[in-house]
């Protein structure tokens, strides 16, 4: 049967819900694991209006730092260059990948991905706007082809809350890259919205945190992906 609601509304929140899950006849198997997980796998979450402004100050911030960091680059020209701690991954068409070591962690890494993309950014956004775990299974499932499961675990702010951001949320994803390798799963807090960068252009924006709480516990015997800063 479809994932049910896994949220209480509030008066603060929206009154969307996290049904609509994808038809579970397939059934995944990892060291005895079964997938799509059990409706009530994952409990309820509960956030209070100060945890909400909370994570809504950090994605802030983060978009912050992101347009001021896009604005240097843009600032080096047409073929930028970089130095040390950062060095080119590669660069494909209007795209330039980078890389900098994280010294504290030989297994960590921070990335950035600078560049142009024909389209619009609204349709982009739109490709990632999911407010049921189905919305977000599919998605998944297209850009990387090889997804597991996925689960809306709360919808916070959606389109319907008319907040000043489009979509934020709470999210788990699985992805099987190989049978050779563990599941991956990642629970993490996505915020989606539309703004202005530092020379007043329009953009549109999409922030991923990792997230550790209780109410997403790691999956037994599965290997937790770390997430991208």
């Amino acid at each position: 049967m479809p994932r049910r609601n896994m949220t209480t509304p509030t008066p603060s929140l929206s009154d969307s819900n996290s049904s609509g899950r994808r038809d579970p006849g397939e059934t995944m198997h990892d060291n005895g694991g079964h997938f799509p997980l059990p409706d009530d796998y994952f409990p309820e979450i509960h956030l209070t209006p100060k945890e909400i402004a909370n994570y809504e100050s950090q994605m802030q911030e983060i978009v912050k730092n992101a347009l001021a960091e896009y604005e240097l680059h843009e600032a080096k020209g047409t073929y930028p260059v970089y130095r040390s701690p950062w060095s080119v991954v590669s660069k494909v068409e209007g795209l330039t990948t980078i890389k900098k070591e994280t010294p504290d962690s030989p297994t960590a890494s921070q990335a950035r991905i600078f560049g142009r993309i024909n389209g619009d950014y609204r349709h982009f956004i739109d490709f990632f706007y999911a407010e049921t775990s189905a919305e977000l299974f599919a998605w998944n499932q297209f850009m990387f082809g090889y997804a597991t499961d996925a689960a809306v675990l709360k919808n916070i702010h959606t389109v319907a809350s008319k907040k000043k951001c489009l979509y934020m949320g709470i999210k788990w994803t699985c992805l099987n890259p190989s049978p050779l390798v563990k599941k991956r799963d990642n629970c993490y807090m996505e915020y989606l919205n539309y703004t202005k960068d530092l020379r007043g252009r329009d953009v549109g924006v999409r922030v991923t945190l990792p997230l550790d709480i209780p109410e997403c516990p790691e999956l037994p015997k599965s290997s937790r992906l770390n997430g991208f800063d």
